[in-house]
């Protein structure tokens, strides 16, 4: 069963960001799971601490620029611009 998320805040330029940001950035379709697995497909880096699994933003940039798009959308209409 998935965890309900609420609606997510604005998505702050941060150099990281944890699986659990994208997803609520990308939408409510996506798990952390598949949002991983289409990552790791397209050859996104990870930075491991622990268990947590962190994403750079630029690997996100280079590797998967469709998806790119999708968030820098995804925030100019949250933001309401």
């Amino acid at each position: 069963m998935q965890k309900r998320r609420d609606a997510p805040g604005p998505l702050n330029v941060e150099a990281l960001y944890t699986m659990a940001q994208l997803c609520a950035v990308v939408g409510p379709s996506w798990t952390e799971w598949s949002l991983s697995r289409l990552l790791e497909k397209n050859g996104v880096e990870f930075v491991r601490s622990g268990r947590a699994k962190f994403v750079p933003l630029c690997e996100i940039e280079k590797k998967i620029p469709s998806l790119w798009e999708s968030l820098k959308a995804a925030e100019v209409l949250r933001r309401g611009r």
